[in-house]
Parts: C-alpha cells; sequence; structure tokens
C-alpha cells in the first residue's frame, strides 16, 4: 500500500510504503437436519455451506464434509447429532467452520388385535391372546413395556350369541398403538338324551320310560 500526493513548504515528505494482508473467509459447513421412523436405515445424510463472498459459488469447493451421527436402524425413539467434520474439503480463500444438525427417531404404528375365538355355551372363555402387526428392529410382543390386556363381557353363564372382545393398555416408547376388536362366539352346548332301559316279563305291563339328560359343557342340564 503506497501513499502520495501530501504538500507542505515546510517539509520535505518522504513515503514508506505499508502492506495489507488479506485473511481466508469462513466458511460454515451445515449438517441437514433429517428424520426417519424406528426400525428404519438412517436416510442419506447432506449437508449444506454459507458465507461464500466476492461473488464466489460453491463451485470453488472441492471434495466433501464427513457426516456421522450415533443413531442406527435400532435406535429409539429421539433426537441424534448429525456431525459434520471437514473430510476432503479445500477452498483457496477459506477456511471452514461447521455446524451439527439432528435426526430425528420417530414412532412407527403397531396394531393389536384381539382375537376372535369360538366355545360352547357354558365352558370357561379361552385365553384371550392378541396378534401383532408392525413390529420392526426385531422386536416382539415381550419387547413391549407394559403388556396388553384382553377382555370380554362374556363369562360361562352368558347365553348363545357373540361378544366383543377388546385389547387394550400396551405401552411402548417406539411405537403408536392402535387396536383392532375381536369376537367372542358363544355357540349351543350338546345335551345327549339317553332312555332308560328296563328287562319285564312276558305280558307284563311296561314301566314309563325315564330318559336322562347329560351335557357336553360344565352346565346343569335342565330337569326332566
Amino acid at each position: 500500500m503506497a501513499c502520495s500526493g501530501a504538500v507542505d513548504p515546510n517539509y520535505t515528505i518522504t513515503y514508506t510504503a505499508g502492506s495489507m494482508t488479506v485473511h481466508k473467509a469462513t466458511l460454515t459447513v451445515t449438517a441437514a437436519n433429517a428424520s426417519k421412523t424406528y426400525g428404519s436405515a438412517n436416510p442419506g445424510l447432506t449437508y449444506s455451506i454459507s458465507g461464500f463472498v466476492a461473488g464466489d459459488t460453491g463451485s470453488v469447493v472441492a471434495g466433501a464434509p464427513i457426516l456421522s451421527t450415533a443413531a442406527m436402524a435400532s435406535s429409539p425413539v429421539g433426537t441424534y447429532s448429525i456431525t459434520a467434520a471437514a473430510g476432503t474439503l479445500a477452498a483457496a480463500n477459506y477456511t471452514f467452520a461447521f455446524a451439527s444438525g439432528t435426526l430425528t427417531v420417530t414412532k412407527v404404528p403397531l396394531t393389536v388385535s384381539a382375537p376372535s375365538p369360538s366355545r360352547p355355551y357354558g365352558a370357561a372363555n379361552p385365553t384371550l391372546t392378541p396378534t401383532y402387526v408392525g413390529f420392526v428392529a426385531g422386536d416382539t410382543a415381550s419387547s413391549l413395556t407394559t403388556q396388553p390386556t384382553c377382555s370380554t363381557t362374556a363369562n360361562a353363564a352368558s347365553p348363545v350369541g357373540t361378544y366383543q372382545v377388546a385389547c387394550s393398555g400396551a405401552v411402548d416408547p417406539n411405537y403408536t398403538i392402535s387396536y383392532v376388536a375381536g369376537t367372542l362366539t358363544v355357540t349351543r352346548a350338546t345335551l345327549t338324551i339317553t332312555a332308560s332301559s328296563a328287562t319285564i316279563a312276558y305280558g307284563a305291563s311296561v314301566p314309563a320310560v325315564a330318559p336322562s339328560i347329560r351335557a357336553s359343557s360344565r352346565v346343569t342340564p335342565p330337569r326332566a
């Protein structure tokens, strides 16, 4: 840098040159936010670069940063940092700074379906075991934080007909849980009516025939 042009009749003016140092500008590499559902693979991680000056664009940057996150397919619902590092980045007139992004892992749907069994009138209700659709990441019913319970208003004395079976109460932080009702069908019990047997002498009067009744399930049969 040079100075010139000073005038004063009392001075003989001389000049000493100076210098100006141009420092590199800073580009900020920001990891982009991303999301995925629990149990799925991580999405492709992307980034943006800001801070260009003097009309420069991304074309002045060579290479790419390294983007990484601790999250995996099996990572539970929550947020995880996405970090950026220099990698192979290079730009003649710039240095690089780095800003993290966030990977959000969201819940997946899980459907709990009540069973639809049948039983004869008078019998005890069968065990009501639900089925599941939607488990991921190797999960099973035993992975749930809280197991569902399934119930019906029917009991052994309930007459022939259909009764709703409903499940509820399942809890797990990685799933959005919905329920499908089932139906318990109470069918007719079987009664076996057996005529009594008798032996008589020839010519004697035939005795009254007395039936006996036996139910196939634990129901008190009606009186004859």
